[in-house]
Protein backbone atom coordinates (compact mmCIF):
# COMPACT_ATOMS: atom_id res chain seq x y z
CA UNK A 1 0.00 0.00 0.00
CA UNK A 2 1.12 3.42 -0.76
CA UNK A 3 1.98 5.84 2.31
CA UNK A 4 3.28 8.96 2.76
CA UNK A 5 6.90 9.42 4.50
CA UNK A 6 8.88 12.69 5.75
CA UNK A 7 12.67 12.63 5.49
CA UNK A 8 14.76 15.74 6.31
CA UNK A 9 16.92 17.59 3.95
CA UNK A 10 18.68 20.81 5.13
CA UNK A 11 16.38 21.43 7.85
CA UNK A 12 13.10 21.39 5.96
CA UNK A 13 10.73 18.33 5.53
CA UNK A 14 10.19 16.28 2.43
CA UNK A 15 7.02 14.91 2.26
CA UNK A 16 7.49 11.86 -0.18
CA UNK A 17 4.82 9.13 -1.62
CA UNK A 18 6.26 6.01 -0.76
CA UNK A 19 5.82 3.09 -3.27
CA UNK A 20 6.13 -0.81 -2.17
CA UNK A 21 5.44 -2.97 -5.31
CA UNK A 22 2.93 -1.38 -6.29
CA UNK A 23 2.06 1.76 -8.87
CA UNK A 24 0.21 4.90 -8.94
CA UNK A 25 -0.79 7.27 -11.78
CA UNK A 26 -1.60 10.74 -11.85
CA UNK A 27 -3.69 11.65 -14.98
CA UNK A 28 -2.46 15.48 -16.45
CA UNK A 29 -4.49 18.36 -17.41
CA UNK A 30 -3.20 18.59 -21.11
CA UNK A 31 -4.79 15.60 -21.86
CA UNK A 32 -2.90 14.03 -24.99
CA UNK A 33 -3.23 17.79 -26.75
CA UNK A 34 0.61 17.41 -27.17
CA UNK A 35 3.15 16.82 -29.76
CA UNK A 36 6.30 16.34 -27.46
CA UNK A 37 6.13 16.34 -23.54
CA UNK A 38 9.03 16.32 -21.06
CA UNK A 39 7.94 13.88 -17.05
CA UNK A 40 10.29 14.82 -14.74
CA UNK A 41 10.21 12.37 -10.97
CA UNK A 42 12.71 13.50 -8.51
CA UNK A 43 13.01 10.62 -6.21
CA UNK A 44 15.05 7.91 -4.01
CA UNK A 45 15.01 4.89 -2.58
CA UNK A 46 14.72 3.45 0.91
CA UNK A 47 17.40 1.11 2.02
CA UNK A 48 16.58 -0.14 5.07
CA UNK A 49 17.25 -3.18 3.97
CA UNK A 50 19.46 -4.69 2.18
CA UNK A 51 19.18 -4.27 -1.76
CA UNK A 52 20.81 -7.33 -3.45
CA UNK A 53 18.74 -7.25 -6.92
CA UNK A 54 17.67 -4.33 -8.68
CA UNK A 55 13.88 -4.29 -9.20
CA UNK A 56 12.29 -3.36 -12.16
CA UNK A 57 11.31 0.86 -11.95
CA UNK A 58 9.19 1.67 -15.01
CA UNK A 59 8.12 5.27 -15.51
CA UNK A 60 5.80 6.57 -18.53
CA UNK A 61 2.34 7.83 -19.55
CA UNK A 62 -0.62 5.55 -20.48
CA UNK A 63 -3.94 5.41 -20.89
CA UNK A 64 -6.45 6.49 -17.87
CA UNK A 65 -6.09 5.34 -14.68
CA UNK A 66 -8.02 1.88 -15.10
CA UNK A 67 -5.29 -0.10 -16.89
CA UNK A 68 -2.44 0.71 -16.25
CA UNK A 69 1.49 -0.89 -16.80
CA UNK A 70 1.37 -3.78 -13.60
CA UNK A 71 -2.77 -4.70 -13.91
CA UNK A 72 -3.57 -7.99 -15.45
CA UNK A 73 -3.84 -6.11 -18.58
CA UNK A 74 -2.70 -2.76 -19.79
CA UNK A 75 -4.71 -0.61 -22.07
CA UNK A 76 -2.15 1.52 -23.71
CA UNK A 77 1.63 2.30 -21.96
CA UNK A 78 4.79 3.90 -23.36
CA UNK A 79 7.92 4.61 -21.45
CA UNK A 80 10.48 3.10 -20.31
CA UNK A 81 11.67 0.07 -17.35
CA UNK A 82 14.62 -0.72 -15.78
CA UNK A 83 15.03 -4.47 -16.38
CA UNK A 84 14.94 -7.13 -13.26
CA UNK A 85 19.10 -7.61 -12.40
CA UNK A 86 21.27 -9.06 -10.14
CA UNK A 87 24.13 -6.34 -11.39
CA UNK A 88 23.15 -4.14 -8.50
CA UNK A 89 26.26 -2.62 -6.81
CA UNK A 90 25.41 -0.54 -3.42
CA UNK A 91 27.65 2.65 -2.65
CA UNK A 92 27.92 4.79 0.23
CA UNK A 93 25.03 6.98 -1.35
CA UNK A 94 23.26 5.56 -4.32
CA UNK A 95 22.42 2.10 -6.01
CA UNK A 96 23.84 1.55 -9.68
CA UNK A 97 21.31 -0.74 -11.44
CA UNK A 98 21.19 -1.99 -15.22
CA UNK A 99 20.74 0.07 -18.12
CA UNK A 100 17.12 1.46 -19.26
CA UNK A 101 14.89 0.54 -21.92
CA UNK A 102 11.78 1.98 -23.61
CA UNK A 103 8.69 0.13 -23.51
CA UNK A 104 5.37 0.17 -24.87
CA UNK A 105 2.79 -2.38 -23.81
CA UNK A 106 -0.63 -3.36 -25.06
CA UNK A 107 -2.92 -5.25 -23.18
CA UNK A 108 -0.71 -8.28 -22.21
CA UNK A 109 2.10 -7.27 -25.35
CA UNK A 110 4.91 -5.56 -23.92
CA UNK A 111 7.76 -4.47 -26.84
CA UNK A 112 11.23 -3.92 -25.29
CA UNK A 113 14.56 -1.82 -26.26
CA UNK A 114 17.69 -3.43 -25.44
CA UNK A 115 18.45 -1.66 -22.18
CA UNK A 116 20.76 1.14 -23.20
CA UNK A 117 24.77 1.37 -21.88
CA UNK A 118 23.80 4.43 -19.11
CA UNK A 119 23.74 2.73 -16.03
CA UNK A 120 21.04 3.73 -13.55
CA UNK A 121 21.55 5.72 -10.86
CA UNK A 122 19.06 5.44 -7.52
CA UNK A 123 19.96 7.92 -4.76
CA UNK A 124 19.66 6.17 -0.99
CA UNK A 125 17.01 8.62 0.45
CA UNK A 126 16.55 7.73 3.80
CA UNK A 127 20.54 7.08 5.10
CA UNK A 128 21.92 10.13 3.39
CA UNK A 129 18.76 12.22 2.40
CA UNK A 130 19.91 12.11 -1.50
CA UNK A 131 17.39 12.75 -4.56
CA UNK A 132 17.87 11.49 -8.15
CA UNK A 133 16.01 12.71 -11.07
CA UNK A 134 14.70 10.84 -14.24
CA UNK A 135 13.93 12.79 -17.30
CA UNK A 136 11.69 11.36 -19.86
CA UNK A 137 10.30 12.41 -23.26
CA UNK A 138 8.21 11.35 -25.65
CA UNK A 139 7.80 13.27 -29.26
CA UNK A 140 4.64 12.36 -31.49
CA UNK A 141 4.99 10.97 -34.78
CA UNK A 142 3.11 9.29 -37.75
CA UNK A 143 3.21 6.91 -36.82
CA UNK A 144 6.65 6.51 -34.93
CA UNK A 145 7.22 7.96 -31.58
CA UNK A 146 10.18 9.12 -30.52
CA UNK A 147 11.15 8.09 -27.03
CA UNK A 148 14.50 8.94 -24.90
CA UNK A 149 15.36 9.44 -21.46
CA UNK A 150 17.76 11.16 -18.95
CA UNK A 151 19.35 10.77 -15.41
CA UNK A 152 20.96 12.59 -12.97
CA UNK A 153 24.50 11.77 -12.03
CA UNK A 154 25.30 8.71 -9.92
CA UNK A 155 26.30 10.89 -6.82
CA UNK A 156 24.38 13.98 -7.39
CA UNK A 157 21.71 15.48 -5.00
CA UNK A 158 19.19 17.14 -6.80
CA UNK A 159 17.29 19.67 -4.93
CA UNK A 160 14.08 20.78 -5.50
CA UNK A 161 14.98 24.11 -7.12
CA UNK A 162 17.29 21.72 -9.55
CA UNK A 163 14.32 20.15 -10.33
CA UNK A 164 12.17 22.39 -11.35
CA UNK A 165 14.61 24.44 -13.07
CA UNK A 166 15.66 21.25 -15.20
CA UNK A 167 12.17 20.72 -16.23
CA UNK A 168 11.90 24.24 -17.53
CA UNK A 169 14.84 24.27 -19.09
CA UNK A 170 15.09 24.40 -23.15
CA UNK A 171 18.26 21.88 -23.29
CA UNK A 172 18.43 19.77 -19.79
CA UNK A 173 21.98 19.57 -18.62
CA UNK A 174 22.66 16.41 -16.17
CA UNK A 175 26.41 15.31 -16.76
CA UNK A 176 24.11 11.91 -17.99
CA UNK A 177 23.39 12.45 -21.83
CA UNK A 178 19.73 11.20 -23.71
CA UNK A 179 19.95 7.75 -24.42
CA UNK A 180 19.58 6.90 -27.74
CA UNK A 181 16.06 7.82 -29.77
CA UNK A 182 13.71 4.72 -29.50
CA UNK A 183 11.33 4.76 -32.23
CA UNK A 184 7.54 3.16 -31.84
CA UNK A 185 4.78 3.29 -34.09
CA UNK A 186 2.12 4.05 -31.44
CA UNK A 187 -1.58 4.33 -32.41
CA UNK A 188 -3.52 6.16 -29.87
CA UNK A 189 -7.01 6.43 -31.74
CA UNK A 190 -7.06 2.84 -31.65
CA UNK A 191 -5.28 2.04 -28.67
CA UNK A 192 -5.94 5.59 -26.46
CA UNK A 193 -4.93 8.60 -25.48
CA UNK A 194 -1.29 8.95 -23.45
CA UNK A 195 -3.10 10.99 -20.68
CA UNK A 196 -1.46 9.61 -17.42
CA UNK A 197 1.47 9.51 -16.08
CA UNK A 198 2.37 5.85 -14.46
CA UNK A 199 5.05 4.99 -12.33
CA UNK A 200 5.60 1.20 -11.21
CA UNK A 201 8.06 -0.05 -8.05
CA UNK A 202 8.53 -3.88 -8.06
CA UNK A 203 10.66 -4.49 -4.76
CA UNK A 204 8.85 -5.84 -1.65
CA UNK A 205 11.65 -4.80 0.61
CA UNK A 206 12.62 -1.27 -0.67
CA UNK A 207 10.14 1.87 -1.06
CA UNK A 208 11.01 3.73 -3.66
CA UNK A 209 10.29 7.42 -2.48
CA UNK A 210 9.05 9.74 -4.88
CA UNK A 211 9.62 13.66 -3.55
CA UNK A 212 7.56 15.13 -6.86
CA UNK A 213 6.51 14.23 -10.53
CA UNK A 214 6.46 16.99 -13.13
CA UNK A 215 5.70 17.37 -16.79
CA UNK A 216 6.10 20.49 -19.05
CA UNK A 217 4.64 20.72 -22.59
CA UNK A 218 7.99 21.46 -24.99
CA UNK A 219 5.97 21.45 -28.41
Amino acid sequence: MASIVERTIGGATDRRLALLREQCGRTISIGSSWNKIRLGIHLSIDTSAAITQMPSFVFGLCSGMTNMYTDETTDHFVGVKTPDSINTTNFANYIQGPGTQSVIKIGTTETNTTPASVTSYFAMGKSSASRSMFILEITKGSPNYIVRFRMSEYNENVTTAQFRAQMQAENVTFAHGWTANQNFAIDEATNGNLDTINIAWMSELNAIEISAVSYSRLA
